[in-house]
């Protein structure tokens, strides 16, 4: 509950009382008691009135689907009841206009209902931003007759939205980066396989008999000895650096910097996943976890829980993340590891080969 005064009505309501209270003073009397306790009586008795109209409100609201696609329109229900006997004037409807976009219900919208009254507002929505947040109504406001303040409530009911990211492009310079570290397409440029490849050379001091190309020797009139094949990369790592913020203070600016995030991890997983190649993303769900996309199902899996699925359990899980990427700071023989910044500190790279 939040209690706003309005100047201009302050001054207006102090300038009735003051006028009160000398006409009672000089002239007394029943009519002029009568004014004075008026205006002594009028701030309570409204803030009572708005008490009850507040006490016997219902709000609910419903859109049908809790999950939804960033963008998509859907149907969204308001549905208000009065369920005492003093009737509501002019409550003021507070929307979550900076995450959600309400066609015909507007933010400041006025509704009035009457004694044992019951009225449905639909409208089409979308949602603006990826992630796990409420959307619909925030807060009814109420006003009492003579515009002295006004008094805001939390609507008790609230309904959260999960937002899955929309699958775009801004992963592909990811699979760029893989690339030119490894580039023989997942070809290693430190291990080999123990069997020879096609590639050969002229033989060197220390080179394996067993390696000679004997056909090859022939033809050319020189020893020549066949190369190793690179050794296929097995391992494509994938880090989620998600930010630790409490529910209470994820702003606009937190859901801007999860909906980049989000869009920007599972375009990259489905480029590697189109690609075929084999990848493993470590995330916090609660607890830090690991999913392997190697196909669409695994990765279309990975995408139906990504949206509501990020988030710190304890500050140990958090803690154990960062432990992990400290870990892995340098490319480790068989490993690639892309590491993926939610909110990186200045000089940090968003995305990174590390």
């Amino acid at each position: 509950m939040k209690i706003s005064f309005y100047k201009k009505g302050v001054i207006i309501f102090l300038l009735f009382l003051a006028a009160g209270l000398v006409f009672s003073s000089f002239y007394g009397g029943e009519v002029s008691f009568v004014w004075l306790y008026s205006a002594i009586l009028l701030i309570p008795v409204s803030f009572l009135y708005i008490l009850i109209n507040y006490k016997f409100l219902s709000i609910y609201q419903e859109m049908g689907t809790h999950r939804v696609l960033k963008g998509d329109e859907h149907s969204f229900m308001f549905v208000f009841e009065n369920e005492g006997l003093l009737p509501v004037h002019k409550m003021q409807l507070r929307t979550y206009k900076d995450r959600c976009m309400l066609g015909d219900v507007e933010d400041g919208m006025l509704l009035s209902l009457g004694s044992f009254n019951r009225k449905e507002l639909s409208s089409p929505i979308s949602c603006k931003y990826a992630g796990t947040y409420d959307v619909g109504l925030a807060e009814v406001l109420f006003t009492d007759p003579f515009g002295i303040f006004s008094v805001s409530f939390d609507v008790p009911y609230k309904f959260r939205a999960i937002v899955s990211p929309r699958i775009t492009d801004s992963g592909e310079k990811a699979v760029d980066i893989e690339n030119i570290i490894n580039n023989t397409g997942l070809k290693s440029l430190m291990q080999f396989e123990d069997i020879p490849g096609s590639d050969a050379r002229e033989y060197q001091k220390g080179d394996a008999v067993s390696a000679i190309n004997w056909k090859l020797s022939a033809r050319l009139s020189r020893i020549m000895v066949r190369l190793p094949e690179r050794k296929e990369k097995r391992t494509l790592t994938m880090i989620m650096e998600a930010v630790d913020v409490p529910e209470s203070k994820q702003d606009t600016e937190f859901l801007k910097d999860r909906d980049r995030f989000l869009e920007f991890v599972v375009s990259c997983a489905y480029s590697f996943a189109v690609q075929g190649v084999p990848t493993k993303i470590v995330y916090p769900s609660g607890v830090v976890k690991e999913h392997i996309v190697n196909s669409y199902e695994s990765f279309f899996e990975f995408y139906g829980t990504v949206a509501d699925g990020v988030f710190y359990g304890t500050k140990e899980d958090y803690d154990k993340l960062q432990e992990i990427i400290s870990n892995r700071s340098s490319v480790d023989g068989e490993e690639t590891v892309i590491l993926i910044r939610e909110k990186p500190s200045l000089g940090e790279e968003y995305c990174a080969v590390i």
